[in-house]
């Protein structure tokens, strides 16, 4: 397939198309001659993935000098895995989409720039994929990125006009992204309600907060920060945080501690908080020093907690705060070998029964206090509670050859079905939200 060709009775069977997808068409140069695009009046699903595509649009002789390209009722636009994918069209033109609530660009490499108003530049290998006026995408809801190249130029056209609807952020393997949201664009972003930030490189904080006091993300209720390197905190962007329902982090090597106690006491709305895979978290609510006897902090819907693979998680928090969970049904710690205490102070957990530990076994002692020291005796037993009977000489062997050296294998596949496990609840978020 090289493209959609015009048949013998011109272009009028597309004037009645309202879904295209198309798909791993490997010499796929473009989708539509320009009359053919022009012509799309019905047409609210496009979806093109795996394709050789170069352009959407293919110039054509004999048009207008700036074609204007309205899809009225486009309500979803998703370009994946168009590696040769470069713009929209070749030269200036006007794009319209009313309508349109989902735009999702993923992995197209070659797309530099993803979006810039509307200039005189005429170097074509310059141009960005769309050539946008100011109310280009005027109610889009859900915006997926995925690309090479600076975010910038992609963050200067959030406006009232363009993306002030937006509900849904991603941004995926964006690796030169230093920044997720400027503090210039919170008030744009003021009804967005899901933040997905995904192996991104370069990602230092997900939200500047910076000259912006009394500005705040009121709607934001889901929050979910996988696999960024060079992400070292969450504080100081904890009046964002306040009506967040769940919030997921994993995978972020530089975090040492989730939150200051200053910003855990903004999680009033919070109901899930699960923190995996970060290897350098040694407690959730930082110890800020000092004593901290009398002080409370209460997490008051959380009702699940999950603390998975925290290879040097040491506690939840070290200070001596009395935290109260009046809501907590479900916890979860698997994989934290060296968590030996919950925390200093006293914790209330009036409807928690129960610890679910590596092995999916249930553990529960008194309190949540006792709970975790008691799992944590029960991976490193005293050296005198570990020594076994020596076998008498007759069965000597045997017992060196079971014993001393278990299979390996069974180990390993154990790891392995864990770590299965733990990445598929991680996973439901994104599901939930394609």
């Amino acid at each position: 397939m090289e493209s959609v060709r015009k048949d013998s009775q011109g272009y009028l069977a597309f004037q009645s198309l309202n879904s295209l997808k198309v798909g791993n068409c490997a010499s796929l140069k473009y989708l539509f001659p320009t009359s053919v695009a022009k012509g799309l009046v019905q047409l609210e699903v496009l979806e093109i993935f795996d394709c050789g595509v170069e352009e959407l649009v293919a110039n054509e002789n004999g048009l207008e000098e700036v074609p204007i390209f309205l899809f009225p009722k486009l309500t979803s636009l998703k370009l994946t895995k168009l590696y040769q994918l470069k713009r929209f069209y070749r030269d200036k033109y006007s794009l319209g989409c009313p309508l349109l609530k989902t735009l999702a660009v993923c992995n197209c490499d070659e797309v530099e720039l993803l979006l810039q108003e509307k200039s005189l530049e005429s170097e074509v290998d310059k141009q960005p994929l769309f050539l946008m006026e100011k109310n280009t995408f005027p109610n889009v809801e859900e915006l997926k990125l995925g690309f090479k190249g600076p975010m910038e130029t992609l963050l200067s056209q959030f406006s009232r006009e363009s993306f002030g609807k937006l509900r849904v952020l991603e941004i995926k393997a964006c690796h030169d992204v230093l920044v997720v949201i400027p503090s210039s664009k919170l008030q744009v972003l003021h009804d967005l309600k899901q933040l997905i930030v995904r192996n991104c490189s370069s990602v230092k904080e997900v939200i500047q907060v910076e000259g912006r006091v009394g500005e705040t993300l009121p709607q934001l209720t889901i929050m979910y920060l996988e696999n960024l390197p060079m992400l070292t905190h969450l504080s100081g962007f904890g009046p964002f945080l306040q009506n967040l329902h769940s919030l997921q982090v994993s995978k972020c090597g530089k975090l040492i501690n989730l939150v200051s106690p200053s910003m855990a006491k903004t999680l009033v709305q919070l109901e899930e908080l699960t923190v995996s895979y970060c290897d350098e978290v040694k407690e959730i609510v930082e110890n800020e020093g000092g004593e901290a006897t009398d002080d409370k902090i209460v997490f008051t819907k959380l009702k699940k907690l999950k603390l998975h693979f925290l290879p040097n998680l040491k506690s939840f928090c070290s200070a001596r705060y009395t935290f109260i969970f009046p809501c907590l049904t479900e916890m979860q710690v698997k994989r934290c070998p060296e968590m030996e205490i919950f925390c200093k102070g006293d914790s209330i957990t009036q409807r928690l029964e129960k610890v679910l530990m590596s092995d999916h076994r249930p553990c529960w002692e008194i309190d949540l206090n006792t709970t975790i020291q008691k799992m944590f005796m029960e991976t490193h037993p005293k050296e005198e509670d570990s020594k076994e009977e020596i076998p008498d000489e007759e069965n000597a062997e045997e017992w060196n050859s079971k014993e001393q050296h278990p299979r390996v294998q069974d180990s390993v596949e154990e790891d392995t079905k864990e770590e299965d496990s733990e990445r598929r609840e991680s996973g439901s978020l994104e599901q939930r939200s394609s």
